[in-house]
């Protein structure tokens, strides 16, 4: 059966609005990188523009099946499946099953090799006559080269600079809609040269309803995601900005400080005293860790430097600065900054005698509530309590020790940046070993639960009563 004019007209529609999709996608991940996920519209955004994906993968399978471009058929179904394996590892993951990213990466050089024999075949099989084919196919095979190596490079280098690998990703982000885009202008060259008897063919009526139907659905949608998105990634960089100076400001008031590891490591961080700080006193000192940033982006320390706080729990606060595309531990496949922490904690209690060792708590939202997780799983030594928000961490790693650290975490019920899961899990498995953990869940509330937890009665004097035995 030829491919009439109808079908043209829609697979280009497809075409050009998929090419929308991914420069939106390219252009927020180029400005937010990782933190993209983060955004409340993502994971809509995400099972949405794989929808548009799917639908117009199956649209240039009919159109390669029909111009018997057999070989470009196969690549683009092998395309198809390994990036709907990948999707699924993806949406798993936003789900709750984190441990499912270790097999991102494994499934995103599938998706690279699918997409590098695609190239090859548009330009060297018969669909390489075909001038905006060979064009695409040329785009294709060298993106996925590039990536490719930078994959490899990544997966074969000594320290895994996952920094670097994100920076390759962000500049080929914003070239993503080319590919789309040379696909589109095949369609537009052959849609001018039909001939009479194709313009003949037309669909039933009811398949024009349903691609009517699709057409008006996929407009509002993109235009929904595009403002949504686009606002959110508007405030997350004012956020960030704003983040920036307040840090600059923190500086001010209390200087910032760097530890120096005796491999070279650094890493920036500020200790904040007690108020009327007494040399022959013991104080508790309070990691926290943030989820950007410094002081600004860790909600435990801005709570506990109010002036009422500073002269009711006074104590050491100690925290440590996140850099972009870093974090504490517990998040798969992501870098992590724990060795490093620990050794600073560890030279500020040799440099401020005045510390109470036996009173040194965790705590952190987010990212930092990862990290928390994370940390008392791995120096459950260190640590005589921990204060976890909206985080998760991996029970495997838990030691018998967890018990001797007193734990009260806090998640909201309907949180989709950090499933619920995660702090169950977590509690679940400190139980099981013989713990007895605290354990607050706010019903109904989303990731953005800092608010509940500074109206818990009775959290801070929890904390501080915290000691190792």
């Amino acid at each position: 059966m030829p491919l009439n004019r109808n079908f043209y007209s829609f697979a280009v529609f497809l075409s050009a609005l998929y090419a929308v999709i991914t420069l939106l996608q390219g252009i927020i991940y180029f400005l937010l990188g990782q933190q993209a996920y983060a955004l409340g519209a993502f994971f809509y955004w995400y099972l949405f523009s794989h929808g548009v994906f799917l639908l117009g993968s199956v649209i240039f399978l009919r159109y390669f099946h029909v111009k018997t471009f057999y070989l470009a058929f196969w690549t683009i179904l092998i395309v198809t499946i390994t990036t709907l394996v990948q999707f699924s590892i993806g949406v798993g993951a936003f789900l709750g099953a984190r441990e499912l990213m270790s097999y991102y990466i494994g499934a995103n050089v599938m998706v690279l090799g699918a997409n590098i024999v695609f190239g090859l075949a548009l330009i060297f099989s018969d669909a390489g006559k075909r001038y905006w084919l060979k064009l695409s196919g040329i785009y294709f095979l060298v993106i996925g080269i590039v990536l490719m190596a930078a994959v490899i490079w990544y997966l074969n280098s000594i320290d895994q600079n996952l920094l670097t690998l994100q920076q390759v990703y962000k500049w080929a982000s914003l070239i993503g809609w080319i590919g789309p885009v040379l696909m589109m202008m095949n369609l537009l060259s052959e849609q001018k040269q039909l001939r009479p008897e194709d313009e003949e063919s037309v669909p039933s009526k009811k398949l024009e309803g349903l691609i009517a139907i699709t057409r008006v659905f996929a407009v509002f949608a993109t235009l929904f995601f595009v403002l949504k998105l686009t606002g959110e990634t508007v405030g997350k960089i004012s956020w960030e900005r704003n983040l920036e100076q307040k840090e600059k400001e923190w500086d001010k008031v209390w200087a910032a400080r760097t530890f120096v590891a005796t491999n070279g490591a650094t890493l920036k961080y500020q200790l904040i005293k007690p108020i009327d700080f007494d040399p022959n006193k013991k104080y508790p000192m309070v990691v926290c860790l943030p989820y950007s940033g410094g002081v600004e982006g860790a909600p435990p320390a801005k709570l506990l430097l109010t002036e009422i706080n500073r002269k009711k729990y006074p104590s050491f606060l100690f925290v440590p600065f996140c850099p972009n595309g870093t974090g504490w531990g517990g998040i798969p496949n992501y870098p992590t900054m724990d060795t490093l922490v620990f050794e600073s904690i560890e030279a500020v209690e040799r440099e401020f005698k005045e510390i109470d060792a036996n009173r040194i708590y965790v705590s952190g939202v987010s990212r930092g509530g990862y990290g928390s997780w994370h940390f008392i799983s791995l120096r459950p030594d260190l640590f005589a309590a921990a204060m976890p928000v909206c985080g998760g961490g991996d029970p495997k790693l838990l030691s018998s020790d967890i018990i001797d650290v007193d734990v009260w975490a806090f998640h909201g019920e309907n949180d989709i940046n950090v499933p619920v899961s995660g702090s169950r899990d977590m509690i679940a498995a400190i139980k099981k070993s013989g713990g007895n953990p605290k354990y607050t869940e706010f019903e109904g509330a989303g990731h953005d639960i800092w608010g509940y937890i500074t109206k818990t009665p009775g959290v801070l004097d929890w904390l501080f009563e915290q000691e190792r035995e």
